[in-house]
């Protein structure tokens, strides 16, 4: 499973901001997905509690006022304590950016756009009363803790750009990196402390869900594969298609005559984000792509390019490098990873009463 840097329920502050919020790796293949959940995928742990719709959209939150009073106006206000629309399309601009929500159609993008505002309103309600909570409670976390977890967020950007230029380029200070810690890790011992006494799930519980649930332990056969996108806007007419065909069309030839390899053609005419990676869609199964793009790429021969793909995206070349079939874990597989998810079950649950009782008892006022 999955290991969580930032425990329980992922930090709203600094250090959330300089690894993003995304909780699964971008193979960057949304131009051709059916599939949108992944551009909405967060280090949440759990959902919280539905929110207000007027909070969900810029329009109603900040009513007539003009742009600078609407920045500062707060969208939410937890015991005193508020978001305000700045500080909220501060942390919309991590989605905004991303290669996935800029490749969505309009309709699905403004949806989505509506979700994670309410993910993020929600996420700072319960930050807040969780931080406070673990202030009442008086917790101490050392410098030797601090520093540990500054360790693990260096691992976490090992092999890429360093934490420091993360943080220069956000324009974040150590100090202000340490103070977020701090309150995490408070927020983290505090929840540690209310769910200690949940004990591991027994062997029988453990093999009744293996039992109950075999179709999430079966691994569906799956591809790894690279494209190019010749891609052709909707409503293109007949010309225009014929320009991208022959397009595609040349270099198909190109690369079957060895004049070109696959990732430099992609890297130099592919419309899809994947192009900075040569094209490359990592693996993929059965139902994450457009059925005919799928259908190409789960039947024609490993290295070599196919026929031209025609989708409403486009024209593609595929290559595929690598097929898996389908095949299913046994319990000895998964036996660890199940016992480990009903534990975290139960934990979970306390803490979602935990945080209905501090939502109740607290000042909650929304804009209106």
């Amino acid at each position: 499973m999955k290991k969580q840097i930032f425990g329980w329920i992922g930090v709203c502050g600094v250090a959330a901001a300089l690894v993003g919020c995304q909780g699964s790796e971008d193979h960057g293949a949304v131009d051709v997905r059916e599939d949108t959940d992944m551009a909405m995928e967060t280090e949440v742990a759990m959902e919280a509690a539905e929110i207000p719709e007027n909070v969900m959209t810029p329009e109603v939150a900040v009513g007539g006022d003009t742009d600078s009073e609407a920045e500062t106006k707060a969208v939410v206000t937890v015991n005193g304590e508020s978001l305000t629309r700045e500080d909220l399309d501060l942390q919309m601009q991590q989605v905004l950016q991303s290669p996935q929500f800029a490749s969505l159609p309009q309709e699905q993008a403004a949806m989505i756009m509506q979700q994670m505002q309410g993910q993020i309103v929600n996420q700072f309600i319960d930050q807040t009363l969780l931080r406070g909570a673990a202030d009442a409670a008086d917790l101490e976390i050392s410098e030797e803790e601090i520093d540990e977890y500054i360790d693990e967020l260096r691992e976490y950007f090992a092999g890429g750009e360093s934490l420091e230029a993360r943080m220069s380029m956000q324009g974040i200070s150590m100090e202000e990196l340490r103070r977020d810690i701090v309150a995490d890790m408070k927020i983290r011992a505090l929840l540690d402390e209310m769910t200690d006494a949940i004990e591991e799930a027994d062997e029988e519980a453990i093999r009744a869900f293996y039992e109950e649930n075999k179709e999430m332990f079966s691994v569906p056969a799956s591809v790894t594969a690279s494209h190019i996108l010749i891609e052709v806007a909707q409503g293109a007419d007949d010309e225009a298609r014929e320009e991208a065909m022959a397009k595609i069309s040349s270099i198909r030839e190109e690369l079957l005559a060895g004049e070109l390899t696959f990732e430099d053609a992609a890297q130099e005419h592919s419309s899809c984000p994947s192009s900075e990676r040569g094209g490359d869609l990592g693996q993929f199964a059965r139902g994450q792509m457009v059925p005919a793009f799928e259908e190409a790429a789960f039947t024609q021969q490993i290295g070599i390019v196919g026929d031209v793909v025609e989708t409403d995206f486009g024209y593609h070349l595929i290559l595929v490098s690598e097929r898996s079939d389908a095949t299913e874990q046994s319990f000895d597989d998964v036996r660890d990873d199940i016992a480990e998810q009903l534990v975290m079950e139960q934990k979970q649950g306390v803490v979602e009463q935990y945080l209905e009782q501090l939502r109740a008892e607290a000042d909650i006022e929304f804009a209106e």
